[in-house]
């Protein structure tokens, strides 16, 4: 589980949900509060303070909150705007369905699960930046774009999740109006090609 330290004020449930912006782009402001009890005062507090960026109560990463996510160990941040909100809030609704199913009474040791869950989430980046440094990483992009038939290569899952106690991953999508089965293809071909075939779309 990466550390979350406690620096300038920030307390470990706004530490986490930058985690959370950085892995999914979007959120809402609904789903600070109710997955991080972070009130409307302080929300306008972080993004007066450009850790969060607000707009039209979607809450996205703001230039402080790249800074600590870089810090948390979030290199490959997933990009996000208010175009792209519908399919990106999807993901994050995902990304927060990650929790414990055990009974813990104790708010903050369930918390901490939580997080410790959450943190096998993969970016979709950070999925395209392994693959590219595979050897067969040309081979396959050359094979699938040939089968494409407007010759597009966008191969790459929306995310993906390794479970922490069994290192089981799969590839997440959110499933776009614009797709085709084509686009689809592809992305069931990357899992099958670095993930024993294991996605999920939603």
């Amino acid at each position: 589980m990466a550390k979350l330290y406690v620096e300038r004020g920030l307390r470990p449930s706004e530490l986490a949900s930058l985690k959370a912006i950085g892995r999914v782009g979007v959120v809402t402001i609904q789903q600070l509060k109710e997955n991080y009890g972070i009130t409307d005062g302080r929300i306008k507090q972080m993004n007066n303070s450009r850790y969060y960026d607000v707009q039209e109560e979607k809450v996205f990463i703001g230039t402080k909150g790249i800074k600590e996510c870089e810090k948390l160990g979030i290199q490959h941040r997933y990009g996000s705007s208010l175009k792209n909100f519908e399919h990106d809030n999807r993901l994050a609704e995902v990304y927060f369905s990650i929790k414990t199913d055990k009974e813990i009474e104790n708010k903050w040791e369930e918390f901490q699960e939580n997080e410790r869950l959450r943190d096998g989430w993969i970016t979709e980046g950070e999925l395209q930046d392994k693959a590219s440094q595979l050897p067969i990483y040309e081979a396959f992009k050359e094979k699938i774009t040939a089968t494409h038939s407007k010759g597009k290569f966008q191969a790459t899952p929306d995310a993906a999740y390794r479970h922490p106690d069994t290192g089981v991953v799969t590839c997440l999508e959110i499933y776009g109006k614009s797709y085709k089965y084509e686009d689809i293809a592809q992305k069931v071909a990357f899992a099958r090609e670095y993930y024993n075939g294991n996605i999920e779309v939603y």
